[in-house]
């Protein structure tokens, strides 16, 4: 019965890998999970802001102490896309998300309570004629 239960012990480890980051899944702030980042020296920090970069990622957090909130950015180097969260501090709750395309602000934007329920969804993209997403597929198709 000890062999078995070390099998699955073996099994599971086997399955398991680095947590990577991804800030569409990340709905509570953890700062460790940049632990392993590397510190982005391309940047001056002030106050508690950090910065950090892991490969082609790029990643900024920005506290935002008066509103009790820290705000975190995504980039990657290869791409004009960028993805930020804002966080409570005090709940450690996601409370805001959306992203920007060359700093253009697209797509279906949330906005969260402190305790994380979902209070209004804001579309970027309602006043124009066509989203950036179709944007990007008409220069694509046109280019080749």
């Amino acid at each position: 019965m000890k062999t078995f239960y070390l099998y699955i012990v073996l099994l599971f480890s086997l399955g398991c890998k680095a947590q990577e980051f991804d800030l569409r899944g990340m709905k509570r702030f953890d700062e460790k999970v940049f632990k392993d980042w590397e510190v982005n020296r391309q940047y001056v920090p002030i106050g508690d802001d950090k910065y950090f970069k892991k490969g082609d990622k790029r990643v900024q957090l920005l506290f935002n102490y008066k509103d009790n909130e820290v705000q975190i950015e995504e980039n990657d180097t290869n791409t004009p896309y960028t993805r930020w969260a804002t966080y409570n501090l005090e709940t450690e709750v996601q409370t805001a998300v959306g992203q920007s395309f060359f700093n253009i602000d697209y797509g279906i934007w949330c906005f969260y309570s402190k305790i994380g329920k979902l209070e209004r969804k804001v579309n970027q993209d309602e006043n124009y004629k066509f989203s950036i997403r179709q944007l990007i597929e008409k220069v694509k198709k046109n280019i080749t």
